[in-house]
């Protein structure tokens, strides 16, 4: 009878820790999954970041162009701005020009018609 004690006692610590085993192989399992999913949603995330990256990388080198280009333009409208100018004021030289034309002309042609 203590044999069959010991034997149920053994019996039942060896159904005990078989219950633990099985108990801890499934939280590892679960554990697995988990670590899988993780190094997935890391994987994914690398990608998105190295995708984050090249995109600033290409905005970063479309604006120092922007940059360049806006310098570039405002040199031109600052040269644009001087030839206005410089226009303008020919445009004026020529006014007075044709106006004192105009008045030596009148002269010549009231002298024309006196003299005839």
């Amino acid at each position: 009878m203590y044999a069959d004690h010991v034997c149920n006692f053994h019996q039942d610590k060896y159904i005990e820790t078989k219950k633990q085993v099985m108990s801890l192989e499934t939280e590892f399992e679960k554990i697995q999954v988990a670590l899988q999913q993780s190094q997935s949603q890391a994987s994914s995330l690398e990608t998105r970041l190295q995708a984050s990256q090249e995109l600033v990388q290409s905005l970063t080198t479309d604006m120092e162009g922007l940059r360049e280009e806006r310098s570039q333009l405002e040199g031109s409208e600052a040269q644009l701005q001087e030839t206005l100018t410089t226009a303008r004021q020919r445009c004026a030289e020529v006014e007075n020009d044709l106006a004192r034309t105009q008045t030596q002309l009148q002269l010549v042609t009231k002298v024309s018609t006196v003299n005839i």
